[in-house]
């Protein structure tokens, strides 16, 4: 085993800059502006979203805007895969691309015949990747150098989080206190995501959005729109008995058809409602 000491870091020469809202529909509203722009000047767009319900909201949004994919962890198997098989060739379809973490560490976009995309973006908080899984997505289009992030803060920290310190007196509040911290990155996301993206070498700029009155009713009702069609798509879908969902889930590959009737079976039980 030979171990080689660089002085390069991994941020080295990419510039990021923070975009900070107080509120996460202000954050996705600045984001979406932002994005449009980009495709309305004729650039292509990586974008890479925290959660899929942002996913979901920035792919209505961008609607008309050019060709798009959005790929998360419930797009059709074989779309999915073939998607992943090729990430580099396959973008190479698209204005745009939405990434949920589905796509992994692993995947990278080098475009070395050509470079595609103009922009990266990643819009999301802490409630489902640490500020490590950002580094990854942010760098999956390797040869992108600006970067825009928009985060905001988590509605517990908004409001002040007044739990009072323990203090650690035995080994059984040691414990407790250590497994406390465990989710500590992602209670303190936008402190975390900062402080990683500048020990790695990141040339990080910060910047507060600034809202524009009633900019927030756009996503609001976009949201709304969003779930009033997939309430149309689980209502439409097939009804599974027991032994038909467990039969489908075992399976390897799924049709759009299959997963909605998965999701209807699996919100009804959730929901405790009865099939007759």
């Amino acid at each position: 085993i030979h171990i080689v000491e660089t002085s390069k870091k991994s941020g080295d020469g990419i510039a990021v800059n923070v975009h900070f809202a107080n509120q996460q529909l202000q954050g996705e509203q600045a984001a979406i502006a932002a994005i449009k722009t980009r495709l309305k000047e004729g650039k292509r767009v990586w974008i890479s979203v925290g959660t899929v319900k942002v996913g979901r909201l920035i792919e209505q949004a961008l609607r008309g805007c050019g060709r798009g994919a959005f790929i998360h962890a419930k797009t059709p198997t074989f779309t999915k895969n073939k998607f992943l098989k090729s990430a580099d060739k396959a973008s190479l379809e698209y204005d745009y691309v939405i990434a949920s973490p589905v796509i992994s560490c692993g995947i990278s976009v080098e475009h070395r015949n050509g470079h595609h995309f103009d922009d990266v973006f990643y819009i999301g908080d802490g409630s489902s990747v640490v500020p490590q899984d950002v580094m990854q997505m942010i760098r999956r289009v390797r040869y992108v150098k600006a970067v825009q992030v928009y985060t905001w803060l988590p509605f517990r920290q908004r409001l002040g989080d007044k739990t009072p310190e323990k203090r650690i007196t035995d080994f059984y509040s040691l414990k407790k206190q250590i497994t406390a911290n465990v989710n500590w990155e992602r209670q303190n996301f936008v402190a975390a995501l900062c402080h990683t993206l500048e020990s790695v070498g990141f040339n990080v700029s910060y910047q507060n959005v600034v809202p524009e009155i009633g900019s927030t009713q756009v996503v609001i009702e976009a949201y709304q729109q969003i779930n009033d069609e997939r309430a149309f798509t689980l209502s439409s879908a097939q009804e599974l008995s027991l032994s038909e969902y467990e039969a489908l889930k075992s399976c390897r590959a799924w049709t759009q058809d299959q997963i909605d009737a998965m999701d209807k079976y699996e919100l009804r039980e959730h929901l405790a409602q009865d099939w007759n």
